[in-house]
């Protein structure tokens, strides 16, 4: 979901985010992005495969050895 909305959040598409995000937060996040540089907009988009997935059993391990 994270990487459907920030690619289309990227490209301005705010119409393709109507029924995944409400009508307030996408009129907020228009008026955000309308402030942005070109370059800052180019770094909106997240790839899935750049999203690093957390599982419980790590931060045990983790937790464990700090004491």
């Amino acid at each position: 979901a994270v990487a459907v909305v920030s690619n289309l959040l990227g490209k301005e598409n705010y119409e393709a985010l109507e029924g995944l995000l409400t009508n307030d937060l996408i009129q907020r996040l228009r008026q955000k992005i309308m402030t942005l540089t070109p370059s800052e907009k180019e770094l909106i988009p997240i790839d899935a495969e750049d999203i690093y997935g957390h599982f419980p059993y790590t931060i045990k391990m983790i937790y464990e050895g700090e004491g």
